[in-house]
């Protein structure tokens, strides 16, 4: 079964389950995460065989004839698109950003990529929309996996950041206040294998009862005092990412627990000595102080 990947027609046949309606949810968006992390990470490089080294083993890749398959029928759009149709939606607002903590940096780019989302979508039957929003300063207070969806939960309540909010009303306005995106949110994690006692506990009672906490915070104390001009995205991206927040690579395990929460937005007065942003970490590492993270103004 560990080799199955390595079967010339495994990644169409995997792409064919993914868009296949009759398939369970769970089964469609566990196929798509595969053939996602398959194309990023084992994609042909026609120039591989000119850098290899004589006598080292050669690393798998997508053979050639399903690399052409997948070219004609799916781009990355198709991609993102397919783990989004797996859960069998009629409607689709996406969030596209642009900036110093994104994948695009510029917006034409941003914009671009957005419609082809869009077009991609519709062309699977979904009625699609799209926002591009800036992405140089993180989105709410939460920087991180359970963190993260602490504060999507906080929001779908009403209680979240107030750029969060606004992001989540100017998408789903009505649903967002009376409740009805938050039960969408929890029939959306029972159909994923979620128990329905804690899709509850989540949606409608303590998340952190479901959810677990990192052993250590520690609060990062701001240097000035002033107004916040701009806590920068990748910085903090990249401190998460060394607490074991994501991957450097493919085999990396993920520590859900770990992150960055901030005590001030750009824009708030800070006191030197105040703390602006906590981490939450399994083990301290003095060196990860968010260094050039967060800029002021002194006023």
């Amino acid at each position: 079964m560990v080799k199955m990947h390595k079967i010339i027609g495994f990644a169409p046949s995997l792409l064919q389950i993914v868009m296949n309606n009759q398939v369970e949810v769970p089964v469609r968006q566990s196929g798509g995460i595969y053939l996602k992390n398959m194309v990023a990470h084992s994609w042909r490089d026609p120039t591989y065989n000119l850098k290899h080294t004589p006598g080292k083993v050669m690393p798998f890749h997508i053979h050639e004839q399903d690399c052409a398959v997948l070219r004609d029928t799916i781009v990355d759009a198709a991609s993102i698109i397919s783990k989004k149709a797996a859960e069998g939606l009629r409607a689709l607002v996406l969030d596209v950003k642009y900036g110093s903590g994104a994948f695009m940096k510029e917006f034409d780019e941003a914009r671009d990529t957005a419609q082809l989302l869009v077009n991609t979508s519709k062309g699977m039957g979904i009625s699609t929309a799209a926002l591009v929003t800036n992405m140089d300063s993180p989105i709410g207070r939460a920087v991180g996996n359970a963190l993260e969806v602490a504060e999507s939960i906080a929001c779908l309540r009403g209680e979240g950041a107030p750029d969060l909010v606004e992001l989540g009303c100017r998408q789903m306005a009505t649903a967002l206040h009376d409740g009805s995106a938050l039960d969408k949110f929890q029939q959306m994690l029972e159909s994923q294998g979620v128990s329905q006692q804690s899709a509850r506990q989540l949606c409608r009672g303590d998340p952190w009862s479901v959810l677990t906490k990192a052993d250590h915070v520690e609060s990062v104390p701001a240097t000035a005092t002033g107004y916040v001009s701009n806590i920068d995205a990748m910085t903090v991206a990249q401190v998460c990412l060394s607490l074991g927040a994501g991957r450097r690579k493919a085999a990396d395990t993920v520590d859900h627990r770990v992150g960055v929460t901030l005590a001030v937005r750009p824009g708030e007065r800070v006191q030197a000595g105040q703390a602006w942003a906590q981490r939450k970490e399994e083990d301290r590492d003095e060196s990860l102080r968010l260094p050039g993270a967060a800029s002021n103004k002194s006023r």
